[in-house]
């Protein structure tokens, strides 16, 4: 696993090509490392052809978005940026020949991309194709469906690259625009505000203003069998810690609780990356972690 996507109708998750196509994946990861993709509209579908996504500002801008080159140095890692794109002569017909559905490419025009990229929701080849859809194939159904879906947030969930000087700086808020939210009703039919959005989402809580604890780590997608004490042997290694595990509406997700913020930051630093606890591989995050709330993790 690599990136899981977190939409309004539930999570997708994409596994990259690093190897194959790692100026793409580069681009794909930091972009969704500065909250780029935030309530980015799935948009342009084609009924069992493809669908796109990836450009925050559609509909009143249909460019095919900006690559991470227009936010921060890349310089280090590849010449390949400029300003809002990135040329990827280099990794035409990079991948196999094979075909899938659930492939996901960068929208290019003369070989270069910004960030908006497209699903395949029919057979198509993964000779250029930097990820595949690995879970969340029900959302493609939806999406195949006609239904208007948002991509709400992403997590990294492994990232082989270093990142780039002052990528903290260019991270965005994580609070949709006007424009956004009027594109939004104009979807759904309704007079959506923020705030009554992340109500929905986070099932309800009656302390949505609360902020989230810097010692708190929020991890989802538990196994059934994972037990609080378990949780708490595994996060202990990193400092003395409480653990609560609640029951979504399909999985189990947990809120650990470390008796300092450095406990935490370290757990984080040592886990986000991609762990496995009983078998699956869970999420952990810092930006779910408002104590003992309902989150939108509920696969």
């Amino acid at each position: 696993m690599s990136v899981l996507l977190e939409t309004t109708k539930g999570n997708i998750v994409f596994d990259l090509e690093y190897d194959k196509f790692p100026l793409q994946s580069y681009n794909f990861l930091k972009l969704c490392k500065i909250n780029y993709y935030f309530f980015s509209p799935f948009f342009d579908l084609a009924p069992d052809k493809s669908v796109k996504c990836g450009n925050p500002h559609f509909p009143q801008d249909s460019s095919k978005g900006q690559a991470i080159g227009a936010f921060v140095d890349t310089t280090s890692f590849s010449k390949s940026f400029t300003g809002d794109v990135v040329s990827i002569e280099t990794e035409k017909n990079a991948g196999p020949e094979t075909e899938a559905i659930g492939t996901v490419k960068f929208v290019s025009e003369d070989d270069k991309v910004g960030s908006v990229f497209s699903i395949s929701l029919g057979s198509a080849t993964k000779k250029d194709a930097f990820a595949t859809v690995a879970e969340g194939f029900s959302v493609l159904e939806t999406l195949n469906n006609g239904e208007h879906v948002q991509l709400l947030h992403t997590h990294i969930l492994h990232d082989p690259f270093d990142d780039p000087n002052k990528i903290e700086e260019a991270k965005k808020e994580l609070r949709p625009t006007k424009a956004q939210l009027e594109y939004f009703n104009s979807r759904e039919g309704g007079q959506t505000t923020f705030e009554s959005m992340a109500l929905e989402l986070v099932g309800g809580l009656s302390d949505y203003k609360a902020q989230p604890s810097p010692s708190t780590l929020f991890v989802a997608r538990l196994n059934p069998v994972t037990s609080e004490g378990a949780l708490e042997t595994f996060f202990g290694r990193f400092g003395s810690c409480k653990v609560s595990i609640f029951q979504g509406k399909k999985t189990l997700y947990a809120f650990v609780e470390f008796a300092e913020k450095q406990m935490a930051e370290k757990a984080y630093l040592g886990t986000s990356a991609g762990c496995i606890i009983d078998g699956n591989r869970v999420v952990v995050d810092f930006s779910q972690s408002v104590r003992k709330s309902k989150t939108s993790f509920d696969m």
